[in-house]
């Protein structure tokens, strides 16, 4: 099991940045907005859909090179549709995550840094189904777990307070539904306005 020690490699990481750059900046708030690419993978069944996301980070600056980062992400969904004999199967898949890690930085000019995110996601993954032969009737599953995330981007300072954020990520979850083992993977292009206080 090698999540307990990264997370608590990057809780020492982050707390020992914290302790030697006694807060460089001040707490950062940031609204996220994107596009989600997700596809999920098992047993021979596959399905994929983008749709838009939305969430909120919060951050700290621990020094100009590294913060730690708290996020609420919601990826949306994806719908499918197929037939079961006679009967019309709708399917949707809705996702989201709780990302704690760290961001590199690599401060450029005019403001502008390279940016490297990396950490753990606690995901949770929901699949509701209906069948038409069953009207009325939802069938509701659900798996969650941790596992890692990474990205890249660049960050633009507009003033001391203001801050944008243009990110790529990608999670790799990997949930169990009925005793099934899928791969749904999350490919995340978003978008971020910031105020640091």
């Amino acid at each position: 099991m090698v999540k307990l020690p990264l997370a608590l490699s990057i809780g020492a990481l982050a707390l020992g940045a914290s302790l030697g750059a006694q807060a460089y900046q001040w707490p950062a708030i940031e609204f996220i907005y994107g596009n989600a690419d997700q596809e999920t993978r098992g047993d021979g069944y596959r399905i994929s859909e983008d749709d838009m996301s939305m969430g909120l980070r919060l951050s700290q600056e621990l020094s100009p090179y590294v913060a730690w980062e708290l996020a609420r992400i919601s990826y949306g969904d994806i719908n499918d549709r197929y037939l079961d004999g006679d009967a019309v199967i709708n399917e949707n898949i809705r996702t989201s995550s709780i990302n704690f890690g760290l961001r590199a930085q690599i401060p450029l000019e005019q403001g502008f840094s390279l940016i490297g995110r990396f950490g753990l996601a606690k995901w949770d993954y929901r699949i509701s189904e209906t069948d038409s032969d069953f009207p009325g009737d939802v069938l509701r599953l659900q798996s969650s777990g941790t596992d890692i995330y990474y990205g890249v981007g660049l960050k633009v300072d507009f003033t001391q307070n203001l801050f944008f954020n243009l990110s790529y990520d990608i999670i790799e979850m990997n949930p169990e539904i009925l005793g099934v083992d899928l791969e749904h993977d999350v490919k995340h292009l978003n978008f971020g306005i910031g105020y640091r206080f």
